[in-house]
């Protein structure tokens, strides 16, 4: 999905894939407008042709608009994120190669939701960031059964990788502490080969918060291993709620209730 707005009003173009593949965008709007431009693209980012579509938008817009004075992008869910380092000889660093085709575009701010780690942030060129913990208080405004939940579950941290965001969940959300868990995984083949829960026992319901949920084998692994441990209800908030496999498939495998910010099952 992608968007853009010059000065605040919507301006439309449209797209076009050629038989060999090959992407096409043309600005609809061709009206000459000497004012200054404050241009701003919404970009979700699903697939490699969108990120092409991106790149020549960017193109035509600078050929179209001399007078640009703030050229912003919206980014809520950063593309490659996960591959955000080398794990095994012969891989290329995806998000770095990301990150240079973004950087090249010259945008005079970044918007980004949530990052996956701290290295997109450092990749990318005048990065903004809305936090883990803003996100989750915005959606406890909007949702009340979120909200519901979250009074009265305990919150749990699925790796190491989120202990530090959790600190500033915890504190938006007035809870004292969270329960920690960790997952062994192979980096060759990707597969989780251990849950790991740091609670001994567990007596109430749980909410399971992370970034981003793909298929979401990483939940539910945990969450067979909390049901274990006592808990009577397990709920999963995340900010980019892929859900690859579908949300169903998530239910059946023990996750009572599913949360999130961005959900790409609805664009």
């Amino acid at each position: 999905m992608l968007q853009i707005s010059v000065n605040g009003k919507a301006l439309s173009f449209q797209t076009k894939q050629f038989s060999g593949g090959e992407e096409h965008i043309v600005l609809e709007d061709i009206t000459n407008n000497m004012e200054s431009q404050h241009i701003k693209i919404h970009a979700l980012i699903r697939s490699s042709s969108k990120l092409m579509q991106l790149l020549l938008l960017v193109d035509a817009i600078k050929r179209r608009f001399s007078n640009i004075v703030a050229f912003e992008l919206e980014l809520p869910y950063i593309p490659y994120a996960r591959q955000d380092r080398q794990c095994n000889l012969g891989e290329a660093f995806s998000l770095k190669v990301l990150a240079q085709l973004i950087n090249q575009c010259g945008f005079s701010r970044v918007y980004v939701d949530d990052p996956h780690s701290d290295v997109a942030p450092a990749l990318l060129d005048n990065c903004v960031i809305r936090s883990q913990h803003e996100l989750i208080m915005a959606h406890c405004n909007v949702n009340s059964s979120f909200l519901s939940f979250v009074q009265q579950a305990q919150l749990v941290s699925p790796d190491a990788g989120s202990n530090k965001k959790m600190l500033g969940v915890c504190q938006a959300l007035h809870k004292e502490s969270f329960i920690r868990a960790d997952k062994v995984r192979d980096t060759s083949t990707g597969r989780i080969s251990e849950t790991l829960v740091y609670s001994e026992s567990i007596d109430n319901s749980v909410l399971i918060v992370d970034d981003i949920c793909d298929g979401g084998h990483t939940f539910t692994a945990l969450a067979q291993v909390l049901k274990d441990k006592g808990a009577t209800q397990v709920g999963l908030y995340v900010t980019h709620g892929i859900f690859s496999k579908g949300k169903e498939s998530l239910i059946q495998a023990g996750i009572d209730n599913i949360f999130s910010f961005h959900d790409w099952t609805k664009f």
